[in-house]
Parts: C-alpha cells; structure tokens; sequence
C-alpha cells in the first residue's frame, strides 16, 4: 500500500463522521482505530500545532528523541528542518501508517515506549531535543517519576525536553489520564530543570472542553 492509497483510503471512510471504536487497553485502541487517529493527526500541521517550539528549536541540525510519534507528522517537520529523528511508537499500525504517509531518510523507526525505552537505551545515544506530544497523558501516576528521570538520562548536557499535557474528556478512559500542570512543575523544580517557556492553548481540533499545557524544559550543564 503507498502514501497515497493510504491516505485516500483515511478519507473514503468518512472517518471525520465516525467514532472510535473502544477496546480494554490504550495499546489495543490505537491498534484498532489506527485510521481514525491518523486522519485526526494528519488534519493538523506540524508548523501550527508546534509553533511554540519551533520558536526555541536550535538552528543547526540536531539529535531528537520523538517519543509517541503517533502518525509521523512530527517527525517528519523535524526532519524537513534538517534534523535527525529517532520516531519511537509501539503501535505496529501506525508505525506502518506512519512510514507510508511520511518516508524520509532522517527518520529511524522504533518499536518502543514508556517507561522503558529498552530498545531506545540499548542504542547508547544521547539527544539535543526529546519530544513528547500527547504521550504523558498514557502513563499512570507511578510510571511519570521513573519515565521522567529515563528520558532526562537520554538528553545531552544543556539539552531540550518538550512535553505537553491535554486536559479535558477523553474518548476512552482506560489508559488516559488528565496530568495537572503541577504534578510536572514539581518535577521540574525536583530535578531542577530551566523553564524556557510554558503556555496553555485551546484544542486546535476543537474537542469541547479539551486544552493543552506546553512546556519547553532544559537540563542544566551540571
């Protein structure tokens, strides 16, 4: 199947009129509504959506952890501006989506996830940038403190941590959890991080009551 037969086959459904379909776990969720939520990742640009980001994204090409990369969309902007993106999802249907719809040479798949990063660590790798969008939301509250301290012993000295948090209803609710800006603030202070930027915005796709807290975060050089 190609790029193209993928996406047209996203858009006969009609999937924008449809539902998804629940299931017991969150892993068997995106397995199940994989077309569903790539049609609903797709609607948005990479640009619009991490506009905040790209604002502080250093210009030289960079070492990214894209951590959940759902879809491939961003990823995939990273690597349009230059970067060089380890995409970590462990859902095997959209990993497929995900390479059909935005194959570049920038990108290296891997089947992985919070809290371990097992296939991640094993790579022996540090990064400038980790990227985690809509991802927090999926870890209960006693796997973010050890996920938290993982992914800060994969970034390089002075590097960038980007991390946001959704707030409101969910269309599931095993799995999903509404994170209070304040259990990660006090991970941030407990870990002494710099707070570059931090801001809250309305759901860009228009979900009732949904919003999202953006934190841009550095490690210091100690």
């Amino acid at each position: 199947m190609t790029s193209k037969t993928i996406t047209t086959a996203i858009k006969d459904k009609g999937l924008e009129d449809k539902k998804p379909i629940p299931t017991e776990t969150v892993e068997e969720w995106y397995e199940v509504n994989a077309d569903f939520i790539t049609e609903e990742f797709e609607q948005l640009e990479f640009q619009q959506l991490h506009a905040t980001l790209l604002n502080h994204l250093p210009q030289y090409p960079c070492s990214i952890l894209d951590i959940g990369a759902g879809s491939g969309r961003d990823a995939a902007g990273l690597a349009e501006l230059g970067h060089k993106v380890i995409a970590v999802e462990p859902s095997s249907a959209l990993r497929t989506r995900a390479r059909l719809l935005h194959p570049h040479s920038s990108i290296t798949w891997v089947n992985d996830k919070l809290p371990e990063l097992k296939a991640v660590r094993k790579r022996g790798d540090f990064y400038d940038v980790i990227f985690l969008s809509a991802v927090w939301m999926h870890l209960p509250y006693h796997d973010r403190q050890p996920s938290f301290e993982r992914i800060l012993g994969l970034l390089k000295k002075e590097g960038m941590l980007y991390i946001t948090l959704r707030h409101g209803p969910y269309e599931v609710v095993e799995g999903f959890w509404d994170v209070p800006d304040e259990e990660l603030m006090q991970l941030i202070k407990n870990y002494e991080l710099r707070e570059i930027e931090q801001s809250t915005e309305n759901d860009l796709l228009n979900r009732p009551g949904v919003s999202w807290t953006r934190f841009i975060l550095q490690l210091s050089d100690g």
